[in-house]
């Protein structure tokens, strides 16, 4: 799923990674992006880049949110928050902790709420990176309505009766096959 998130991205592009667990693995499939810029609020993801930084020439430049890092190494907050209202990217990629029909994208907290919403208001389009646990899940803080997602990107357990929610609702739904 992250390699086919990060198929979206071009060169050249400026892109936001939000904290979740898909976060770090969407950034090692965006190292291959050649001239990105990423801006994130994910300690792990962040790690990730600056290492290969060290490694090659050719990583990504890497913009941190600032904000008080949560236990998952999210940086959340009225400064995360801040600093990505005044950026603009081309593309946010985000996580979910759920995804309902009718909430759409719900995330962990209010404070991973807030940082997302403010990511999408900064982005052009948005996509959104959850795997089939997530469908059902009614976290307790809204992101967006499924209306709002340009694209999703699950794997191909996602019950039909889900599919077919999501392809009425987003702009383009991505089914990835996975190795079972």
């Amino acid at each position: 799923m992250a390699a086919a998130a990060a198929e979206l991205v071009g060169p050249g592009r400026t892109v936001a990674l939000g904290a979740s667990d898909q976060a770090a693995v969407v950034a090692r499939c965006l190292l291959a992006v050649p001239g990105l810029t990423v801006v994130t609020n994910s300690l792990p993801a962040a790690g990730l880049l600056r290492e290969a930084a060290r490694e090659r020439r050719a990583a990504p430049a890497v913009f941190l949110t600032g904000g008080t890092p949560t236990p998952s190494g999210a940086l959340v907050g009225v400064l995360a928050e801040e600093t990505i209202r005044s950026l603009h990217v081309d593309l946010v990629i985000l996580g979910a902790h759920g995804v309902t029909a009718s909430e759409g994208v719900t995330a962990v907290g209010p404070a991973e709420a807030r940082t997302d919403r403010a990511f999408i208001a900064s982005a052009r389009r948005t996509a959104v990176v959850a795997d089939r646990t997530a469908w059902g899940v009614l976290g307790p803080a809204d992101v967006a309505a499924a209306q709002e997602i340009d694209c999703f990107v699950t794997d191909d357990a996602l019950p039909a009766a889900a599919r077919a929610a999501l392809e009425s609702a987003v702009g383009e739904l991505v089914v990835v096959r996975v190795a079972r």
